[in-house]
């Protein structure tokens, strides 16, 4: 059986790092815009600016329409001052060459998420001297960033968060109830960090964690796919890889004792069924119709798609453990069963 690499947003892998000597005090950044019990909401001047020079590097590599070419930031970047403009010129195309080319899960990306979390005194060798480097792209580009954009994203970050809270106000207690107990572990390291920004990747939000300051989430504020309802999907699902370990394990089990190979991230495709149907049901409760990612977006076949509801809804109604229904996946999706 070939799981199809389909999932064209909210791919997401949480990667572990621990860093020795590291006091992870976070560094003087702006206050989160809003903060609930889980989570804690940030629209980052520094962050967005990171977000925007990855993606106008991104742009400039394909020859794509990039930030300040077209409209209102094209005659604002125009009336800068000219070492301003070339400041901002120069940084995209640092990052064109050097982090732009790689996801947003390869270190060029992750090392800007460490220092936000960790700051960078931890550093040595080749990391610490990247990471300089791409401090000082920084620096050198935020004039322009902050003249011609910042305060349009900042507001659109704002109305995003403004509406995950409402959200968050009638569903956060019963979801971040239900979901450890779904996937048999507790909370971490709370309120969790979620920087709210443009972009983020081509494969959409993304949450790494680091160990111990906690999980770090990035959620694009402008894509389609996480407006109304979907915003309470795209939180969890994001938050759920840190209750994710005993699944995975349970996975990893059950997938060696059978010597089978499957190919495709199952455990992925397992959050987005587990979270996006909690969320849905979270929904339906009070009246609101939702179709969760997974069938929305079409992010598997639809063979591996029925394998997860057959497997995994009766855990959700109660029956069975996650171990045993793991093993029932597993077996439903191996080579030998198709």
């Amino acid at each position: 059986m070939r799981l199809r690499h389909r999932w064209t947003i909210l791919i997401t892998v949480a990667v572990l790092f621990v860093l020795p000597g590291s006091s992870f005090a976070q560094s003087d950044r702006p206050e989160a815009v809003a903060t609930t019990p889980h989570l804690a909401f940030f629209s980052d001047p520094e962050v967005n600016l990171n977000d925007a020079l990855i993606a106008a590097g991104r742009a400039r590599r394909i020859k794509s329409q990039e930030l300040f070419l077209t409209g209102g930031e094209k005659r604002c970047f125009d009336r800068l001052p000219a070492p301003e403009r070339a400041a901002w010129a120069r940084a995209v195309d640092y990052f064109a060459e050097i982090v732009a080319p790689f996801d947003v899960n390869a270190r060029e990306q992750i090392l800007f998420r460490i220092e936000l979390m960790a700051g960078s005194e931890w550093a040595t060798g080749d990391d610490r001297t990247f990471m300089a480097i791409a401090r000082s792209m920084r620096t050198a580009a935020m004039p322009a960033y902050q003249r011609c954009r910042w305060s349009a994203q900042d507001t659109t970050n704002r109305l995003w968060i403004a509406h995950a809270v409402a959200l968050l106000n009638v569903h956060e207690r019963a979801l971040s109830e239900r979901l450890p107990q779904i996937y048999g572990t507790r909370w971490l390291s709370l309120p969790y960090r979620v920087d709210v920004v443009d972009v983020v990747s081509p494969l959409g939000a993304n949450a790494q964690l680091f160990v111990p300051a906690g999980p770090h989430i990035l959620i694009p504020s402008s894509a389609a796919t996480t407006q109304g309802n979907a915003v309470l999907e795209v939180i969890f699902h994001e938050a759920s890889h840190s209750l994710a370990g005993a699944m995975e394990e349970a996975l990893r089990q059950a997938v060696r004792a059978r010597g089978d190979a499957l190919r495709g991230n199952i455990s992925h495709a397992v959050i987005f069924y587990l979270t996006g149907e909690t969320v849905r049901r979270a929904l339906e409760q009070i009246g609101e119709p939702y179709t969760p990612y997974l069938y929305a977006l079409k992010l598997v076949p639809d063979n591996v798609r029925d394998a997860l509801a057959k497997a995994l809804s009766p855990y959700l109604s109660g029956r069975g453990t996650l171990v045993e229904v793991i093993d029932n996946l597993v077996q439903a999706l191996s080579p030998a069963a198709q």
